[in-house]
Parts: C-alpha cells; sequence; structure tokens
C-alpha cells in the first residue's frame, strides 16, 4: 500500500474504531433506558424513512466517489462534476420530501416521530462526504465526525432520561447527521475551482440510476427486514431486538470494512491507469486482511454472547444471543463481498456485475422474510440476511473469477480459521461459567485474543508477524 492509502486507512480506521467505542458506551444506557418496545419504534420508522432518503439520493454516494476520484488530478472537472451530481440529487431530494409528508407525516401512531425524522431526509441534501472520499480527503471527514458523535454522546446522556423520551432520541440523532453534513460545506470552497458550470448535469442521470439499482437492492437486505419484521410480526418487541442485535454486529463489522471505503478511490485511480497488476496485490492484501480480522470477531462475539448480552442490553433483550450467534456469519459474508464489489467491482467500472450481485441478494432475501419471519420472528429475518449476504458475495466472486482465482482468496485463510476455532473453544466456555458483567466479558476477550495472536504468531503467519513487530517498534519508540 501507498503511504497516502495507510494514512487514510488509519483516519478512516479511527472513525471506525470511534464507531466501535461510542456505541459500547451508548448502546447499554439506551437498551436500558428506552426498552426493547421504543427501539423497536425506532428502528421501524427510522427504516421506513431510509426508502425515501435513498430514493432522494439515488446513487450518487458510490457514484459520485467514483467520478470525483477519476478528476482529482482536474480542478475545472471535478468542480464541474460535484456540481452536476448535486444538482440532480437535490431535485431528487426535494420530490422525496414530498411524497414523504403525504404518506409518512400523517401517520396517526408515530406521526410524530416521522415529523422529526423528516431532519434526515432534509440532512441528506446536504451530504457531501462522497466528494471528500474522491479526493481522498479521509482527515477532514474523520475530524468532523469525531466531534459530532461525541456530541451526540452528550446529548443523549444528558436529556434521555426516561422511556418517554423516544423523541429526543431521534431528535439528537437526525441533528447531529445535519450539523455533521452542514460543516464540510464551510471548507469546501478551497477545493472547488472557482468558474464552474452546470452543463450537462444530465449525462451523469442514467450512470446514477445505474449506481441507483444496487443501493435500492442493498436496502432490501439492510433495511427491509426490520420493516417487514414490523409489517408481518407486529410486535415491535422483535424489531427492538433485532436492532441491538445488528447494533452489536455492526459495531465488529465496521473493523472488517473500514478498508473498503478507502481503497475505492486509490483502485478507481489504477483502473484508469490500467494498472491491473497492482491491482491484483491490493486485492490480495485486502482477503488476507478480511480472514485475519472478521474470522476472530465472529467467533469470538459468537463464544462470548452469552456473557455479553444480558449486562450490555439488559435483561429485556436475552432473545439477542441467539440472532447474534448466527448474525456474526453477515460479518464474514459482508467482509468479503466488500473486497469483491466495494474494492473491485465498483472501481473497475463493472456496475452491471455488481447490481446484478445485489439484486440476487435482494431477491433471496425478499423471498426469505417472507418465509422466516411469520415463524421464526427476529431469528428469522437474521437466517434471511446472512443467506441474502452469501448469496451477494458468491455472484461477485463468479463475476471475478477470471482475475481474482479461488486459490488467492483462500490462500491465507488456514492459520487464521485454525486460530479462531481454537480461541472459540476456549472463550464460550468461559462464557457461560463466568457471571455476565463488564469485567468477565473483558476478561473473556482479552483471553480469548490472547491465544489468537499467539496461536497465530506460532503458525507463522506473516501479517501477524509484521504487525507485531510494528507494534514493538511503536512500543520501544514511545519508551
Amino acid at each position: 500500500m501507498s503511504s497516502q492509502v495507510k494514512k487514510n486507512y488509519l483516519y478512516n480506521l479511527f472513525y471506525q474504531i470511534l464507531l466501535v467505542a461510542l456505541p459500547v458506551i451508548t448502546t447499554p444506557y439506551v437498551s436500558h433506558i428506552l426498552g426493547s418496545e421504543k427501539i423497536g419504534i425506532w428502528s421501524f420508522t427510522f427504516s421506513i424513512v431510509t426508502y425515501f432518503t435513498l430514493i432522494g439520493s439515488l446513487g450518487v454516494s458510490l457514484y459520485g466517489r467514483r467520478e470525483i476520484a477519476r478528476h482529482q488530478d482536474d480542478p475545472k472537472k471535478r468542480t464541474r462534476t460535484f456540481w452536476q451530481i448535486n444538482l440532480i440529487k437535490w431535485l431528487t431530494l426535494s420530490l422525496s420530501l414530498v411524497i414523504f409528508y403525504f404518506t409518512c407525516i400523517r401517520n396517526v401512531t408515530y406521526g410524530g416521530i416521522y415529523l422529526i425524522l423528516t431532519l434526515e431526509i432534509f440532512s441528506s441534501v446536504f451530504d457531501i462526504s462522497w466528494f471528500f472520499q474522491g479526493i481522498e480527503n479521509f482527515k477532514t471527514i474523520t475530524i468532523r465526525n469525531t466531534i459530532i458523535k461525541f456530541i451526540s454522546v452528550i446529548s443523549i446522556f444528558t436529556f434521555v432520561k426516561t422511556a418517554d423520551d423516544l423523541w429526543l432520541y431521534v431528535l439528537i440523532n437526525v441533528t447531529c447527521n445535519l450539523i455533521s453534513n452542514l460543516s464540510l460545506w464551510v471548507i469546501l470552497p478551497k477545493y472547488l475551482h472557482k468558474k464552474s458550470g452546470i452543463k450537462g448535469a444530465s449525462t451523469h442521470l442514467l450512470p446514477i440510476l445505474a449506481m441507483f439499482i444496487p443501493q435500492v437492492a442493498i436496502q432490501i437486505y439492510t433495511i427491509l427486514d426490520k420493516s417487514m419484521l414490523g409489517f408481518l410480526n407486529h410486535d415491535l418487541r422483535q424489531n427492538g431486538i433485532y436492532e441491538q442485535s445488528q447494533n452489536i454486529i455492526k459495531i465488529a463489522l465496521t473493523l472488517v470494512t473500514s478498508l473498503g471505503v478507502v481503497m475505492m478511490p486509490r483502485i478507481a485511480s489504477l483502473a484508469a491507469k490500467n494498472d491491473r497488476a497492482h491491482i491484483k496485490t491490493e486485492i490480495e492484501k485486502a482477503f488476507h486482511l478480511v480472514w485475519l480480522l472478521a474470522l476472530p470477531i465472529c467467533f469470538g462475539l459468537a463464544g462470548v454472547a452469552s456473557n455479553l448480552v444480558p449486562w450490555f442490553l439488559g435483561q429485556d433483550f436475552l432473545g439477542a444471543i441467539s440472532i447474534i450467534q448466527i448474525a456474526v456469519l453477515l460479518i464474514l459474508a459482508i467482509g468479503l463481498s466488500n473486497v469483491t464489489g466495494t474494492q473491485f467491482l465498483v472501481p473497475t467500472g463493472q456496475d452491471r456485475a455488481f447490481t446484478f450481485s445485489v439484486i440476487a441478494g435482494a431477491i433471496v432475501n425478499l423471498i426469505g422474510n417472507f418465509i422466516l419471519i411469520p415463524p421464526l420472528k427476529a431469528m428469522g429475518a437474521i437466517i434471511a440476511s446472512v443467506i441474502a449476504e452469501v448469496v451477494v458475495f458468491l455472484v461477485q466472486f463468479y463475476f471475478v473469477r477470471t482475475e481474482i482465482s479461488a486459490r488467492l482468496l483462500f490462500k491465507d485463510f488456514k492459520k487464521p480459521l485454525f486460530s479462531s476455532l481454537l480461541m472459540f473453544a476456549i472463550v464460550h466456555p468461559l462464557a457461560n461459567i463466568f457471571p455476565a458483567n463488564f469485567f468477565s466479558t473483558t476478561l473473556i476477550i482479552l483471553i480469548g485474543a490472547t491465544a489468537y495472536s499467539i496461536t497465530l504468531l506460532l503458525l507463522g503467519d506473516t501479517w501477524a508477524k509484521k504487525y507485531s513487530a510494528l507494534l514493538l517498534q511503536l512500543f520501544r519508540f514511545k519508551k
């Protein structure tokens, strides 16, 4: 990896670690204060609002990031591309707001919550993080997001005190998103050329729509499961349990997928130069990193879930234990598809293959939800999601098989797999023996991480040796 990629990865990794650390603080508090039913209301209503945000934003996030990356060395083209894409986004989001008003805000049961969530759609109008990702300026995004996240956490602990404060919890979340998006506009002018126009904006419409289709499909198996769980089950406590189970998985998943956001503009730049050899090298490293991180996280979280959930989420969420133990498979499936899709297919311009893969996953998820949610409730939703994510990866790998072989994919997975299985054999019994509290869970995690690391080093994993040597150098430097 180049020095710039390493810097961007570290910036993005820092923020992803922050996304891991802060929910560790807020999730237990919110779960205990609001309870499964109120969390279920938040999960259900926010899933509905997400459709309108998605429709309004089209496929701008992925498409815009890629197009800006292609013109990052040409200020005039970069500026014109930015305004052209933004114009389309503003028009579609305005239409989305109007439709949302007539379909959701008049809802008798949750009209007040939907009214507050209008700010979420409005904040999307000002979301230009894709531009800064395209020019590989992750430092600015990291600083902005860090400040806003801390403000959000402080506000939650200050104002959310009872189950009746759900509306405050929703308001804090959407307001912070709005402030976060607005803040980037303050520094935007220095990255844009003074003279530019929006003529020719319509040329982006079809490519954006091409990206929009997979974005819709992705949301079907990331958001529709929550909507369908609410519609088919009629017990929003199941939504609450499912929501918090997914939040724990997301905490772990951010560590695995953080490289994808950084690598996409870099590989897009390499693809523009037709440097396939360099791309293949970067993809090989990315696969190794997924095996190195995703496998221990999967087995570790599955092993410690029974000790974690009772104190972390509370007695109202004990049903989340079995859901998490199945949902950990999402970490591995999404981690792998992040490499084949976000890091390879999208930046190399293979949009049709990417679109087909997520549509296939969406169809599988939709059918799975209809079949599994009525009898199994939240467990049915998570099983459908796991199957869908596996399908997405398999379809993507089929399309990249001529450039990324199975040998390359499985080249470095045996040692992390064996080390992870050994770790699970240690932590799972301990999770059932030790009392369920913070100190026990922390101790079990430390024991598991130590067992995994030592086993990996004894097996001679090259990356494990490399990173351990780097840590030793940093430790000696600090001394």
